[in-house]
């Protein structure tokens, strides 16, 4: 029997026990007292216990469990953790994805400062044209705006620099010697045919841009070496646009030659045909049918700015300077 009322004691002090918490039995119940607590009925024995309680203490039923304001901080918590995984994610592929846009354009503005003060044309459109591709790639940047601004700047600085145009000056050329019959590789002498004679080449030198001559040289009569320092008018045009240098030997002693042989043939007996004379020598002085090519070299103005010294056809050097004007 005394064992009997042990057990029985030892059941309600657990029961009591399991209505506490770890706090409470311990001792580190920090709570205030609130004075008199609210109390409720044990739905089976009708037994007065606390609200709080989660046992009877008395049948040791199980109640039904009260909201505690813990567990409404621990839920809004976790919907904070949650909200801000959510915000963290979005915003670090936000960042990922903006650092990606702000390397390509720090990667453009390098390009731009290495371009210099004087750009050319071509550099120009180069730029615009990339700034284009970085609209394209990346349309939903916050840097957008900034490179349309870039490109649209470009794209007036390639019209400036095309305004502003290239001068190409011809300055000297040094020509292939012939000897006629002892060794010319054309197998005729310069300016002969006629009286056999080894004589120099009268060389005379043309830009051509789109078929139209820009400037021409004046004949340099028996020489080798040829000297203009013949300036171009001013060409409005890209440096990427193709010209064309043409060197020719003015062949006007057999001009004028074949032109005397009917003379030479008839005689001038009157002043209407030496008049008549004079004249058909002054057309086959102007006559260029028989001139005879040097050399021809095409390509941009870019490759005249890098290449001043050129060599092409019976033309062994030709000298030719680009000059850009100052700006307005």
């Amino acid at each position: 029997m005394a064992q009997s009322g042990i057990d029985k004691d030892g059941r309600a002090m657990l029961r009591q026990t399991q209505n506490q918490s770890l706090f409470q039995i311990i001792g580190w119940d920090k709570k205030r007292p609130t004075g008199k607590q609210s109390v409720s009925r044990c739905p089976k024995c009708a037994r007065e216990i606390e609200h709080s309680a989660r046992f009877c203490s008395q049948c040791g039923a199980k109640l039904r469990p009260q909201p505690k304001r813990i567990r409404v901080w621990l839920f809004l918590l976790l919907l904070t953790l949650v909200a801000f995984s959510v915000f963290y994610a979005r915003d670090l592929a936000d960042r990922l994805f903006s650092s990606e846009e702000v390397i390509a354009y720090q990667e453009l503005v390098k390009r731009e400062s290495q371009i210099g003060p004087d750009p050319l044309p071509s550099s120009c459109a180069g730029m615009a044209k990339q700034w284009q591709g970085y609209v394209d790639r990346f349309p939903g940047s916050r840097l957008v705006e900034a490179a349309i601004e870039k490109q649209k700047s470009w794209q007036a600085s390639e019209a400036a620099e095309i305004r502003r145009g290239f001068v190409i000056t011809l300055l000297k050329a040094e020509i292939q010697p012939r000897s006629g019959e002892r060794g010319s590789s054309a197998g005729e002498s310069w300016d002969g045919g006629i009286f056999e004679a080894d004589l120099l080449p009268d060389v005379y030198a043309q830009l051509v841009m789109d078929g139209t001559v820009v400037s021409e040289t004046p004949v340099v009569m028996n020489s080798l070496h040829p000297e203009w320092a013949v300036k171009s008018r001013k060409i409005q045009a890209s440096d990427e646009k193709t010209v064309k240098l043409v060197l020719v030997e003015r062949d006007q002693f057999g001009a004028v030659a074949l032109s005397l042989l009917p003379m030479l043939g008839t005689g001038c007996t009157s002043a209407v045909g030496t008049l008549a004379g004079i004249k058909k020598l002054s057309d086959a002085s102007a006559d260029r049918s028989n001139d005879d090519l040097v050399g021809e070299w095409e390509g941009s103005i870019r490759q005249l700015l890098t290449h001043e010294l050129l060599e092409f056809g019976d033309c062994r050097a030709l000298v030719v300077k680009v000059e850009r004007p100052e700006r307005n």
